[in-house]
């Protein structure tokens, strides 16, 4: 019996690493600020991608330590999340991720238009990081779509309009996210339990 334990283990041992999958909702505290809830891995995003769009590496980590100094959302460990955390988002759909957070660009020129979710996640060496991304537009050549999750490859010293955002993440104590709810200083604004695919 032991032995079969331990073979449990083992063998569950790829699917905690990873995280699982990411059961998100859309909070809004009641000085109006936004996250999104992980239930499931006890994490909060941070909802809007457009903020940090533009800015270099060393830019969006310094934005992302004002998140801490100013305890958005009543947490201060906000940063820029790992390929480990990154990871129970890439099981989610593109429409998911498109529903739950706040675009990095959207664009209209006369009949064009495209509309990106994307940001640097901590990944990446010798003045490169990576993004993670989905977006999709209408060109005079039809209607495009990129799937969730794309990965692309950005200078730090660049800024990126459409692919420059960042996915910036907080552990979140489970009991600390009863609290909010229970205490009324949080609402649920969505619950992304099943959805229909977004328009567009």
């Amino acid at each position: 019996m032991k032995t079969f334990l331990q073979i449990l283990a083992l063998a569950m041992l790829p699917a905690l690493a990873s995280g699982a999958p990411a059961s998100l909702s859309i909070l809004q505290n009641s000085a109006g600020q936004k996250a999104v809830s992980d239930s499931v891995n006890n994490e909060m995003w941070y909802w809007d991608l457009s903020t940090f769009a533009n800015g270099t590496y060393a830019q969006q980590l310094a934005g992302i330590q004002q998140l801490n100094v100013n305890s958005y959302f009543g947490l201060t460990d906000w940063h820029l999340a790992s390929t480990v955390e990154m990871q129970p988002l890439w099981e989610l759909s593109s429409d998911t991720i498109r529903s739950d957070f706040n675009p990095t660009q959207v664009r209209y020129e006369g009949s064009y238009e495209w509309h990106y979710w994307s940001g640097r996640f901590e990944s990446g060496s010798g003045g490169v990081h990576q993004a993670s991304d989905t977006a999709w537009g209408n060109f005079v050549f039809g209607p495009w779509d990129f799937a969730w999750p794309q990965i692309v490859n950005l200078a730090d010293s660049g800024g990126y309009s459409d692919y420059g955002g960042a996915w910036v993440v907080s552990p979140v104590p489970e009991p600390q996210i009863a609290a909010l709810l229970s205490s009324g200083s949080a609402m649920i604004l969505f619950l992304h339990q099943r959805r229909k695919r977004i328009c567009k």
